[in-house]
């Protein structure tokens, strides 16, 4: 397989489905290649702790932990991992709980044949892909809240919260790695993925969000 191939992550909890989307990405172009194979949230959780995954693709109907809370595990540990929730639900409750734990990308699964490929390329490169009947306006609004209000701390993962809280404290990216049990790296990605999501461009800017929203006291 080509070292530039797109890494993708397949959890589902049939065996059937998981062969049709690597079919799918086996033909696909940009190349992609299928890095981790799991039939449940669990065993996905603890390939992806050696796995190199880019792009995670996981249903959102499994026994015991759903999709949506598989995506916000996997983003707590592995912030640089983009997740594509596909659903047979088009449903808008679901979309705001997915948007919510952070995913890329909702998609229900009558459209996976079509437009799997362009998903996948498309949240690789930072985008979103949403697709479900709800238009648009609706789907922004749970991704950015009212045009009226900024960005509020609900926007932010509960990881993100923590290490938010731990710059506030003063905390190097290194003492806040030991503090979690995670990687420096992750803490790095971490601590971008906050300030691109709220558009801030400092330590200042940071903590001056936090007290604005009361994720810590001064």
């Amino acid at each position: 397989m080509n070292g530039s191939a797109l890494r993708i992550g397949l959890v589902d909890d049939h065996g059937v489905l998981r062969d049709g989307l690597k079919l799918i990405l086996e033909d696909a172009e940009p190349p992609m290649e299928v890095a981790m194979q799991a039939s449940s949230a669990p065993e996905a959780l603890e390939m992806l702790e050696t796995a190199d995954v880019q792009v995670l693709l996981t249903d959102i109907s499994m026994h015991g932990m759903d999709g949506i809370e598989l995506a916000r595990a996997v983003l707590n540990r592995r912030p640089d991992v983009r997740i594509i929730v596909l659903s047979m639900h088009d449903d808008a409750e679901l979309v705001e709980r997915a948007i919510r734990a952070g995913v890329r990308g909702y998609m229900l699964k009558d459209h996976v044949a079509q437009e799997l490929v362009q998903a996948i390329v498309a949240v690789s490169r930072g985008e979103h892909w949403f697709r479900t009947s709800m238009p648009d306006t609706m789907v922004n609004e749970f991704r950015y809240g009212s045009a009226t209000h900024s960005k509020g701390a609900t926007d932010l993962t509960p990881r993100q919260v923590e290490v938010l809280r731990l710059i506030c404290d003063g905390m190097t990216e290194r003492e806040i790695a030991e503090d979690l049990g995670i990687s420096h790296h992750t803490v790095h990605v971490h601590k971008n993925n906050i300030m691109q999501s709220l558009q801030l461009h400092s330590k200042v800017d940071l903590v001056k969000y936090a007290v604005q929203h009361k994720l810590v006291q001064m």
